[in-house]
């Protein structure tokens, strides 16, 4: 999990998201044409994220919650759809940079 959370910071570097607690609201960016993301950078529950989390969504269903300390991945293999998610990060992340 703490990989997935940090591949979650490394695409939105690539993305070009430098100071993310400036940002009104939550921080979204498409990753790929299944995949998107919601970032909580704030100290206070913001549309329903809670803070410092950030909510992975495939095909617009929620798919992962993370925080720094943890999270959960959605799912009936949680093991193979947290190693699917880190290689889409992985992917998008190359074609960034």
């Amino acid at each position: 999990m703490p990989e997935l959370y940090a591949l979650i910071g490394q695409y939105g570097l690539a993305a070009g998201a430098l100071s993310l607690r400036d940002t009104p609201g939550l921080w979204k960016a498409q990753i790929d044409e299944s995949l998107s993301v919601a970032i909580n950078p704030h100290p206070e529950v913001t549309d329903g994220i809670d803070p410092y989390h950030a909510c992975l969504y495939w095909k617009d269903w929620p798919a992962a919650v993370l925080s720094p300390v943890g999270g959960t991945v959605i799912g009936d293999n949680d093991t193979d759809n947290e190693t699917m998610l880190c290689d889409r990060l992985r992917a998008a992340i190359k074609r960034l940079k």
